[in-house]
């Protein structure tokens, strides 16, 4: 990951500002937990997930959650400061 920032003051009241975060990433997943889930492996919802078998059981079907992460961004501002 790569973060780069940078500030330029013409002038002691005036600052120009630009920062950009996760400058080369390019995957942006925060987290990832397997789990029983209500999808099939085409991503399809499934209204009753677990079909029971003989016994009567009902077994689980397993996926991989992902949470998002933050994307790249990118700020850019301008900056004024009045003297009291």
């Amino acid at each position: 990951m790569l973060n780069l920032s940078s500030d330029r003051r013409p002038s002691p009241q005036l600052k120009f500002f630009a920062q950009t975060n996760k400058l080369f990433d390019r995957q942006y997943d925060t987290a990832a937990q397997l789990g029983a889930a209500a999808f099939d492996a085409d991503g399809n919802f499934q209204a009753r997930p677990f079909s029971a078998d003989a016994n009567g059981d009902r077994p689980l079907q397993h996926s991989a959650f992902y949470a998002p992460g933050a994307p790249r961004t990118l700020w850019l501002g301008v900056g004024l400061e009045f003297a009291e």
